[in-house]
């Protein structure tokens, strides 16, 4: 079976997961060297390595082979021998008491009869339990899809500031090679000379400690894909979807869409139900069918078998449900508080940065742009030194460089309130 990536901004993590849950075959690519068990990498339909991977299609990616989110899945398998447990009833206990002279062969059978009445409440304690297993999972998804965006973000941006300070760098060169022919001309000074080097220098250094961050982005992008040295090429980022206005409805979205706060939820009703279990843990009662005799005489009668609850009546299991049952409620409280702060914040972090992205773009590109027109117009009529031309580029190259860096900071704060609110956010 292929799979076909969607646009996961407007496809909820669950079904990714209910997916990942579901699935009985993929296209696989597996190294020519002997890997682990469970190491074989899983790509999405439509994707191959080395090749061109969309940011999308690096999220399938993580989520399909993300060696820490793949151990963390491995916890349905004790979730589902838990429900198991929980469904077998308990096996009946024989004693005997071998014949030695005049004693009588004697043996008993018991059972504890308690368990046919709590196995409902057990079960549901189990059910709650893997549902809340299974929302941990899906925030574990939707931490993992963040970060898998993050990175993706920084490798996109890495490229593209490497490409500007190619361009400064070029700039740089050419000031030199202009200063330094001026200064055999004798109409430059030495300190300009050794300056426009130092600038030079400046701006390789930069380039060079840029060119770094590429490829430490890219061992980070990789890390969280679960996929090494195969040759993957990320295109440039898009634009980042608008900040929806209505705070007030990003929040409702958060608290009916966050799994941790459905997971706290859950917790809680497991832990009322764990406390009737307590109310009644120290009355166990066991039925008992006794046999005696000797030859072919035998006798046998059923009886019961019940503690009596002088000094423990099950005091401790109830304090410590009751205390689990105010502990979850504290963290539910505590989670409640987190979304809410994680989805303010992070509202607030995507609008500045977009707002001041748009600014950049709009006020202060465009200005330093008719800047250099005009300098190399004016240089080309001798009314400016080649310098000034020069200087004018120099500025507009580095506008350019805050302008993409404010732009992948609002796509980082994107992938953050996507996160917080548990959803894709619309592309419009």
């Amino acid at each position: 079976m292929l799979i076909r990536p969607p646009d996961l901004r407007r496809l909820h993590l669950l079904s990714g997961l209910i997916f990942l849950s579901t699935i009985t075959g993929c296209t696989t690519t597996k190294t020519t060297k002997p890997t682990p068990p469970g190491r074989e990498r899983i790509l999405p339909a439509g994707v191959s390595l080395p090749g061109v991977v969309s940011e999308d299609e690096a999220v399938w990616i993580a989520l399909l082979n993300n060696s820490a989110f793949r151990e963390a899945m491995t916890g349905v398998g004790f979730v589902e021998a838990d429900l198991i447990q929980a469904k077998t009833l308990p096996n009946p206990t024989l004693s005997m008491l071998l014949p030695a002279g005049p004693k009588q062969l004697e043996f008993a059978i018991k059972y504890p009869v308690e368990a046919l009445w709590l196995r409902p409440r057990k079960i549901e304690i189990a059910k709650l339990d893997a549902e809340g297993i299974g929302k941990t999972l899906q925030q574990n998804g939707l931490d993992l899809v963040r970060d898998v965006r993050v990175a993706y973000i920084n490798l996109t941006n890495a490229k593209q500031r490497v490409s500007l300070a190619k361009e400064a760098v070029a700039l740089n060169e050419e000031v030199c090679r202009l200063v330094k022919s001026r200064r055999k001309a004798g109409t430059a000074l030495e300190l300009e000379e050794t300056t426009a080097q130092g600038d030079k220098l400046q701006a390789e250094l930069e380039l060079s400690r840029l060119t770094d961050d590429i490829e430490i982005s890219t061992i980070r992008l990789q890390k969280l894909l679960g996929v090494w040295d195969q040759g993957m090429r990320v295109p440039p980022g898009n634009s980042p979807p608008p900040v929806p206005g209505n705070i007030e409805a990003l929040l409702n979205d958060a608290y009916a869409a966050r799994p941790d706060l459905r997971a706290a939820e859950i917790a809680i009703e497991s832990a009322v139900r764990r406390a009737g279990l307590a109310q009644v843990d120290a009355y166990k009662l066991t039925a008992v069918l006794d046999t005696n005799g000797s030859g072919s005489s035998f006798e046998a009668g059923p009886g019961l078998e019940l503690p009596v609850p002088l000094s423990d009546r099950g005091q401790a299991g109830i304090l410590r449900a009751n205390a689990m049952i105010e502990k979850t409620s504290r963290h539910y409280l505590a989670v409640h508080d987190q979304i809410t702060q994680e989805v303010k914040e992070s509202f607030a972090l995507a609008r500045q940065a977009q707002r001041s992205a748009g600014r950049w773009a709009a006020e202060v590109i465009p200005p330093l742009e008719r800047a250099v027109e005009q300098a190399n117009n004016a240089f080309r009529g001798g009314a400016v030194p080649f310098l000034q031309v020069v200087e004018s580029n120099r500025k507009l190259t580095a506008a350019k460089l805050r302008h993409a860096e404010e732009r992948a900071n609002s796509r980082r704060a994107i992938a953050e309130l996507e996160r917080a609110t548990g959803h894709g956010l619309p592309s419009k």
